[in-house]
């Protein structure tokens, strides 16, 4: 899958030309990655973002003794990675693939600059992560106040919004 053009679906990437979008698809790679492969993991210093195309991948932390805590899931046409590429500061998540996904690349600095470029995909990309830390702070909220059975509640509501069908 070499073919950036299949991300034009990406409501935000359709705002590029096609010469804008050809020269981010020479920069990037696109890679098909099997269920259960990793991503990325922690790193000091990030360098690129990414792009999932197809499939799920999971955004999760690891701790000191080896307990995993899921922030949450990345839907085909999301950006993910974005924080620590976009904030000079090192990663610390690590990204799996649930199902098999192909997942795009990006360079940091060609990133960069089609954000500079185009103020309306910055917008977008706010949004969508403004909802992820939405959740996040939901999650903290029923963390702190609710008791187990509420939680629990609580978390299987989020997984059929994102996953249940009617």
């Amino acid at each position: 899958m070499d073919d950036f053009w299949h991300l034009h679906n990406f409501d935000w990437l359709g705002e590029l030309s096609p010469a804008e979008a050809a020269e981010l698809r020479a920069c990037s790679k696109s890679q098909v990655v099997v269920a259960g492969a990793m991503v990325f993991g922690p790193t000091l210093t990030p360098q690129s973002v990414y792009l999932l195309e197809s499939g799920l991948v999971r955004i999760y932390r690891v701790s000191a003794s080896g307990g995993e805590t899921t922030f949450g899931y990345v839907n085909p046409g999301e950006i993910f990675g974005e924080l620590s590429a976009f904030g000079d500061c090192a990663r610390e998540s690590w990204a799996r693939t649930v199902q098999e996904s192909v997942v795009w690349r990006v360079p940091r600095d060609a990133m960069h600059d089609v954000l500079r470029r185009h103020p309306d995909i910055v917008i977008h990309i706010t949004k969508q992560m403004g909802s992820r830390m939405k959740r996040v702070e939901s999650r903290i909220e029923h963390l702190v106040f609710r008791n187990v059975r509420a939680r629990l509640g609580h978390i299987v509501l989020e997984l059929a919004q994102d996953f249940g069908r009617d």
